[in-house]
């Protein structure tokens, strides 16, 4: 059901796109090198860690976002590798994630032309 919602949630914005679904087990490295996408979803059961760092270090632009604790956090895992926790889940904030990475769309405070506030 997470999955549903995730996917809903991320097809309902008109400038995402799901590009690929991946059934488990699946070799993450070889599907980045094969799609080469730029964002990649999972549930709390879907990655390890260690799949994520060499995920990350055989793609450096590559971000990985993680749900877990039954879908109720954000993670998010970039470069270094490193992970972030984004606070509570909610549809609003997963799209907030997937278009501005950790950093949080601006409000009266100065953005930048993405419209994100860069931390």
């Amino acid at each position: 059901m997470l999955r549903e919602i995730v996917l809903e949630t991320i097809s309902s914005a008109p400038d995402l796109e799901v590009a690929r679904e991946y059934e488990r087990p699946v070799d993450l490295s070889t599907a980045i090198q094969r799609d080469s996408p730029d964002l990649v979803v999972a549930g709390a059961d879907g990655l390890d860690d260690d799949e994520i760092e060499q995920a990350l270090a055989a793609a450096p632009r590559l971000k990985v976002l993680r749900l877990v604790d039954d879908g109720r956090q954000l993670l998010l895992y970039e470069l270094a590798p490193q992970r972030f926790e984004l606070g509570q889940a909610s549809p609003q904030r997963l799209l907030e994630v997937l278009r501005c990475g950790r950093s949080r769309p601006g409000g009266s405070e100065v953005k930048g032309a993405d419209g994100c506030l860069h931390l």
